[in-house]
């Protein structure tokens, strides 16, 4: 159920209420129930926000390890390839 459904249902509740509800009063508590169904939205959006932006800090965590190892492996690569251009220039000689 979407917040604007619930939103309307709340006031087809308050509406069914007796007469004895006067409408200043009818729409002060539309208005209060109104305004905790956007907190408890808002909330909601705040714990995925919370989860997003841990997952977010997860995933620099990787990308910056993976950037790491590659440079490690990109100096082993270089390293090898000095080797083995100085094992062929001392099998040529």
């Amino acid at each position: 159920m979407t917040k604007e459904q619930i939103k309307k249902d709340i006031i087809k509740a308050i509406l069914y209420l007796n007469s004895d509800i006067s409408n200043y009063d009818r729409n002060k508590l539309i208005n209060l129930l109104n305004s905790i169904v956007d907190y408890i939205n808002n909330t909601e959006l705040e714990q995925k926000v919370t989860q997003l932006q841990q997952k977010h800090n997860e995933l620099v965590g990787t990308v910056e390890e993976l950037e790491t190892k590659l440079q490690t492996y990109s100096d082993k690569v270089d390293n090898l390839e000095t080797r083995v251009q100085a094992l062929e220039n001392s099998s040529q000689s």
